[in-house]
């Protein structure tokens, strides 16, 4: 985010270079301020959906309330990497395939103008094949939208289409960071034999997932199933459907769910739409509620209508930005998108369920609210803006990368969400290094602004040499 900043605030002309210009970036992340995922369009899949925008939630505390340290360094608590990968297949004329074997149009891939929808282009003999992926700005939780739109270009009319897509959640234990997946252990898969929806839950929390068009099967597979592995169904091509399940699947090692949706033949012209919505709840037996959000969110309404939705309320933030005069269109085009890119990056969040185990069952959690776990807790991220947004590793909140928000935001003329991010850095737990060993014999007068940067929930973390044995207190 740090060159995107440096877009906005500092829109120039670059130099000439005689360096020819490349594509080396093609993780493209959308956030909605919860959490966050990231599109490869080398890989054509999304392979990253986090349960916090940030990269940790607060220091790990023992339970008489100190921190704890391990190796001369301070540990803290890691979001989470809830998603192995997804992606959508296609069946055509009675051949089918994943979309991942086919190459990306990257001149026509990219964020659609002016929002947080990542769009990716392929095609497939006469058919344009795009996927979105994006965090729904309205669904107010970590939470993933995908959805494709199969387009015949041809001049004949297709024969039959359908259409697969593979859900590969990772909900199991651990904590590596926010970078890494953590485990599949032990999760579990239920599938709504009316709706088709499914609830996964894992030590990780749950996960609500709702079809945005009713599939004609949704279907389960984890290591040792008896039935066919709907992976190898579609890779292997042909016009096999998958087997539908219905009801609780089990407790298993890395449980996988899918859909297929069948649509008939496309004239010339025509579109068929196709998608899902995943939202998270960190309690997992939260299903009800996460699945109640993505009611509300979808709101009876059609793909077309919901992306159609997500533009316009993206319109409506640009339209309200304030922008320089005489800006070519590039130029333009830039300082909108590193508007966006600023949006994306500042917390929305205000309190998470915490479990009472902290990355296995029997491994006891500690909160620095003091609050007796399992508990909603309510934190101070709100307002935070990020120095990086996902797959990079940067995502704390620091001073520095703030002030440079604040000014961006003010010249944007998104002036409330650069009040959120000062009163974030007035109102954060700060004031806590003057007790600091390293900083011993320094004189500090108590301050208000942190001497580093922010775990996500709102509490003050800083550097160290990591050389020694630390009394490190609060005061």
């Amino acid at each position: 985010m740090r060159t995107i900043l440096v877009g906005l605030v500092l829109l120039r002309a670059a130099s000439a270079s005689a360096a020819e210009p490349h594509r080396s970036f093609f993780d493209l992340p959308s956030s909605n301020g919860w959490g966050a995922v990231v599109l490869d369009l080398q890989q054509a899949r999304v392979h990253h959906w986090r349960d916090h925008l940030f990269a940790t939630e607060e220091p790990r505390w023992d339970a008489a309330g100190v921190e704890v340290w391990s190796g001369g360094l301070p540990q803290a608590v890691p979001s989470r990497d809830l998603l192995f990968d997804a992606y959508f297949g296609v069946r055509v004329d009675g051949e089918q395939r994943w979309l991942t074997d086919l190459p990306v149009d990257l001149d026509a891939s990219g964020w659609l103008p002016g929002t947080n929808v990542v769009q990716m282009v392929q095609s497939l003999g006469d058919l344009r094949l795009t996927t979105w992926a994006w965090a729904p700005w309205g669904l107010e939780r970590s939470a993933m939208a995908l959805a494709l739109e199969v387009q015949n270009v041809g001049s004949a009319a297709t024969g039959g289409i359908s259409v697969f897509s593979i859900q590969n959640l990772h909900l199991g234990e651990g904590r590596p960071g926010p970078t890494q997946e953590i485990g599949a252990q032990n999760e579990t898969i239920s599938v709504d034999g009316a709706t088709r929806r499914m609830q996964e839950r894992g030590f990780a929390g749950v996960i609500a997932t709702a079809p945005l068009r009713e599939p004609v099967s949704a279907s389960v597979w984890y290591p040792g199933a008896s039935g066919p592995n709907p992976w190898e169904v579609v890779n292997g091509g042909g016009s096999t459907d998958l087997v539908g399940v219905a009801g609780d699947q089990g407790v298993h090692d890395d449980s996988v769910a899918y859909y297929q949706w069948n649509s008939g033949a496309l004239g010339v012209g025509e579109t068929g739409r196709f998608g899902l919505v995943m939202a998270h709840h960190g309690d997992p037996f939260a299903y009800a509620a996460a699945s109640a959000d993505v009611d509300t969110w979808i709101g009876g309404r059609t793909i077309e209508a919901i992306l159609t939705a997500e533009r316009t309320s993206w319109q409506a933030f640009q339209d309200g930005l304030s922008v320089p005069v005489n800006l070519t269109p590039d130029e333009e085009a830039l300082y909108r998108h590193s508007a966006v890119v600023l949006r994306m990056a500042q917390v929305r969040e205000t309190q998470a369920y915490l479990r009472q185990w902290l990355s296995t069952d029997g491994e006891p959690r500690w909160t620095g609210s003091g609050a007796q776990l399992p508990a909603m807790v309510q934190h101070a991220a709100a307002g935070g803006v990020l120095a990086s947004l996902p797959p990079g590793q940067w995502t704390y909140a620091w001073p520095r990368d703030g002030a440079y928000a604040i000014v961006g935001m003010s010249w944007a003329g998104m002036q409330q969400e650069a009040r959120a991010v000062l009163e974030y850095l007035l109102d954060a737990d700060t004031d806590r290094y003057r007790g600091y060993d390293e900083l011993a014999g320094v004189p500090i007068a108590p301050y208000a602004i942190s001497l580093c940067r922010h775990h996500g929930f709102g509490v003050e973390e800083s550097d160290t040499l990591g050389d020694g044995d630390f009394n490190f207190k609060r005061l």
